[in-house]
């Protein structure tokens, strides 16, 4: 996966995937800190085969 598409994805589901987060631990902090790990680990996995772009939210908001 280009470089480019985690900017993408990172703008398309930076607000939902927070807001999940946030449901989930009810601390905006700890909220953060889910999000911005979640997209580390997404920065990693990006090259992985069996990640395409269909199932990314389904796999960032599991990863949450």
């Amino acid at each position: 996966m280009r470089s480019g598409r985690i900017d993408e994805i990172y703008e398309k589901y930076y607000k939902e995937l927070y807001l999940y987060a946030l449901s989930l631990c009810r601390e905006e902090e700890l909220a953060k800190d889910l999000v911005s790990e979640t997209f580390f680990r997404a920065l990693l996995a990006s090259n992985h085969p069996s990640i395409n772009d269909e199932s990314f939210k389904f796999w960032l908001f599991r990863s949450a």
